[in-house]
């Protein structure tokens, strides 16, 4: 029995289809089918039954194919015992970032992290949070930052900040003299959002309980995919729309700046942070990064009262 050889059923019991675990662990098929074989010899048990479209693991071999995942696990912390104790600060840090917060925050650490790390080569890819969960499980990037909690018992969780969110309405809507936003007001109302599967517009469906399925007095409704679009048509004057402070604060047109409202009171905020395995061993270049981090983060954000933990005090942008 061999490490590789577990590798090849969890592959399988993943893709169940011999082609694609395969190519997921750069070898050949013929490789992989007779190194599973060998497997299911050596231990005198049919771990898949090839009956099956897609191929699925039978009672037994699901068993098998959940301690293979614990033992590799297990190899991988102590492969990386070593390394914890070495601190290095060189080689490849892979970040996978939720497409909400890239554009607020990449720009804020991206521009001094090769000055602090200079032996580092960072790479960023855009995740949603779904791939970010199953890209560290699967040890294609070494941390995720997302809207936190994940709840994911073998991820470990470590919020950076406590991000606001803010009102963009433009003059013409009937919320424009309001001083402040209330949650209470935006119940049921018609507001800009983004597309499914970004976690941001999960939040404030919630925190607006808006009703999707009901028709607008107007004769459109809108969601689109990113806040840049969101912003170009409040400046049109097409809807208003609910955004991250970070973002709101980015916004460079005075005119745009004068339709940020805040809210009064139950301020709904987003917990940002970093997502990485228990494993992880890149702690150096993970202080780091969140030293930097959150040397560009306002201190307001930093902080949060425990009592009420959806309110936060805004300040003016």
């Amino acid at each position: 029995m061999t490490l590789t050889q577990l590798e090849y059923i969890v592959a399988l019991a993943k893709y169940g289809n011999f082609h694609k675990a395969a190519k997921a662990c750069f070898v050949t098929q013929p490789t992989l089918s007779v190194q599973v074989q060998k497997l299911e010899e050596f231990l005198e048990v049919v771990i898949f039954d090839r009956a099956y479209t897609p191929i699925v693991a039978t009672h037994e071999g699901v068993k098998i194919v959940n301690q293979a995942k614990v033992v590799l696990a297990e190899v991988e912390t102590l492969n990386n015992l070593s390394k914890m104790t070495s601190n290095q600060t060189s080689g490849e840090f892979k970040i996978g970032v939720i497409p909400t917060i890239t554009d607020s925050l990449i720009p804020l650490f991206l521009p001094q992290f090769s000055k602090i790390f200079p032996n580092v080569h960072l790479k960023i890819v855009e995740l949603k949070t779904s791939e970010i969960i199953e890209s560290l499980n699967e040890n294609k990037i070494d941390i995720g930052i997302a809207a936190l909690p994940l709840l994911e018992s073998n991820l470990i969780e470590d919020v950076l900040y406590h991000e606001p969110f803010v009102g963009l309405v433009p003059p013409n809507h009937k919320f424009s003299n309001l001083k402040y936003l209330d949650s209470k007001i935006l119940k049921g109302e018609s507001i800009l959002i983004l597309n499914e599967g970004n976690c941001f517009r999960t939040q404030v469906v919630d925190f607006c309980k808006l009703d999707l399925n009901k028709k607008n007095k107007q004769d459109y409704s809108f969601q689109g995919g990113n806040f840049q679009t969101l912003i170009n048509l409040v400046e049109k004057n097409v809807g208003m729309t609910i955004l991250p402070q970070l973002v709101a604060s980015k916004m460079k047109s005075k005119a745009l700046k004068s339709m940020v409202k805040e809210f009064n009171k139950k301020t709904p905020i987003r917990n940002v942070g970093f997502v990485y395995k228990k494993s992880f061993y890149k702690l150096k270049i993970l202080k780091g990064l969140k030293e930097l981090i959150l040397s560009e983060i306002p201190n307001e954000f930093q902080t949060i009262d425990n009592n009420e933990k959806l309110v936060f005090p805004l300040k003016k942008l």
